[in-house]
């Protein structure tokens, strides 16, 4: 039998390994919404990032399908985002595109561990923003995310953080 600190290990390491499952999921979810988008003058050789906050997950089982024993896992994901585009030339990065915004994502759980997008959601801008917010996101994650006074969300942060991304990948290229 393990000891009750082992146990308490064993469940941080897999608590631990599934936010890592789950935030690289994220990553991937808003890389590949974002890759798509057309932004005029754009030179190729692009570099994309992000980097998120997550504010809240919740996680539901469903009812196994006929035949089957095992429950349909649903995972919903709301963020706050940075995603930006960078060009390199010359020795220097310059950032072409970027966007942040709020966003509810869905994902469904696989036999396998991993994860599949089954949502991504963002709010409308102008003003039905904090409609869409109030009516996507629970309360609690609605209320910090449309505060403008919360230090919760850090978007200069996240905007740093897709900067140091960029300035990685481009380290690892010289290397």
């Amino acid at each position: 039998f393990a000891t009750e600190q082992m146990r308490q290990q064993l469940q941080f390491s897999n608590q631990h390994t599934i936010v890592d499952e789950i935030d690289k999921a994220i990553s991937d979810a808003i890389l590949e919404k974002n890759a798509g988008d057309n932004f005029l003058d754009t030179p190729s050789g692009r570099i994309h990032v992000e980097s998120h906050y997550m504010l809240g997950i919740v996680s539901k089982s469903g009812t196994p399908l006929v035949g089957q024993t095992n429950h349909m896992e649903e995972i919903t994901v709301y963020v706050q985002y940075a995603y930006h585009r960078y060009h390199y030339s010359g020795g220097s990065l310059e950032r072409i595109a970027g966007r942040g915004t709020p966003a509810m994502i869905a994902f469904s759980k696989n036999s396998d561990g991993g994860y599949t997008l089954k949502e991504f959601w963002e709010p409308n801008e102008g003003s039905l923003y904090a409609e869409d917010i109030r009516k996507m996101f629970p309360e609690d994650i609605a209320d910090m995310v449309l505060n403008s006074e919360s230090d919760v969300i850090d978007t200069e942060a996240l905007e740093a953080k897709c900067l140091t991304k960029a300035q990685e990948y481009v380290s690892n290229l010289a290397n």
